[in-house]
């Protein structure tokens, strides 16, 4: 059964579209079919990919819009097969802000109709990786409803600790209000030791939220903005850089957590 993970946080610049793209082709070279999602109105990781501009499909706005559930229909027309093996793409387009207009509407969010479209796809792949944009919308309800896990990208630094501890409170009451279950868990980017203070935020992170922290840290590193602004995944513009070797043991730790569920 393929397991459907959302990259989110309220706060932007937190290195969750680089999460989403990293994260995905680490599991894709480790022979995992892998769809990403693009959730995020200005399609950042969309941007990431060069397409023939010939080949046209619609965008996850669409996808939304559709009555259609035949998977052949939807996998021809949505879904987009990367330049990298085992990954696919659902692109993003700027009409999703029209989207999370309507689906908010008359103060009813209808927060499962992105899960009823996805599950005539998921078990197609073994991941979706669904990147999302820094608001709290009916868009990001939509992802996280969708999702057995919810990872929670965030910055080495003081100020951290009060968006995150709203964000978390929300992503609860989301889950209760809703009676979803999903696991949620933070994964620590942009860590610089040599900054003022540095190590001290990182311990008070760690110590204030270790019941769901993920073990891996990932350090603060050039490369990724380098391949980000190259427009090529971190994976393949610097395969051996501090940031690509970190991504890599993440991609096992989500592994390693799925085989125990499994195994449970």
């Amino acid at each position: 059964m393929g397991k459907i993970i959302t990259i989110a946080n309220q706060k932007g610049g937190v290195g969750k579209t680089t999460t989403a793209l990293t994260l995905g082709l680490c599991l894709s070279q480790n022979q995992k079919k892998v769809l990403l999602l693009d959730l995020d109105p200005s399609a950042s990781l969309s941007m990431q990919f060069v397409f023939n501009k010939n080949e046209t499909r619609k965008t996850i706005s669409d996808f939304i819009k559709t009555e259609n559930t035949n998977f052949e229909t939807i996998f021809n027309e949505y879904i987009i097969k990367t330049n990298y093996d085992n990954l696919w793409l659902m692109q993003s387009h700027e009409r999703l802000y029209k989207i999370e207009k309507n689906l908010s509407k008359g103060n009813k969010i209808r927060g499962f109709l992105l899960k009823n479209k996805l599950s005539e796809i998921k078990n197609k792949f073994d991941y979706i990786i669904i990147d999302t944009s820094p608001t709290f919308g009916s868009l990001l309800i939509n992802a996280l409803v969708s999702s057995s896990l919810a990872i929670i990208p965030i910055q080495n630094e003081f100020s951290v600790f009060h968006g995150l501890n709203l964000f978390i409170s929300t992503i609860e009451k989301i889950k209760n209000s809703l009676e979803k279950d999903f696991e949620y868990k933070l994964l620590l980017t942009m860590y610089d030791k040599n900054i003022d203070d540095g190590e001290l935020y990182r311990r008070k992170i760690q110590g204030a939220f270790e019941d769901i922290m993920f073990k891996t840290v990932i350090d603060y590193d050039s490369t990724i903005k380098a391949a980000s602004n190259s427009g090529e995944c971190l994976l393949t513009f610097a395969a051996d850089s501090a940031g690509a070797k970190q991504y890599k043991s993440f991609s096992e730790e989500i592994e390693e957590a799925e085989m125990v569920t499994i195994g449970g």
